[in-house]
């Protein structure tokens, strides 16, 4: 199985909230700018988790 998709998915993810934040802090919008934090942050974490799996896995082959 690839994990193509899944890091596209994770990495466009954490690119769309980056860009909310800096929407978010420049209209001074709070609860927007923490959505955005939360999109980022989940992006960011899969993108991490993946990686580990990924490393984990050629350790095993």
């Amino acid at each position: 199985m690839s994990e193509w998709p899944l890091i596209v998915l994770a990495g466009a993810a954490l690119a769309c909230g980056l860009l909310l934040v800096v929407a978010g802090v420049c209209t001074r919008d709070v609860i927007g700018t923490l959505c955005a934090v939360y999109i980022a942050a989940a992006g960011g974490w899969q993108l991490v988790k993946v990686r580990r799996d990924l490393v984990a896995r050629r350790a095993g082959d």
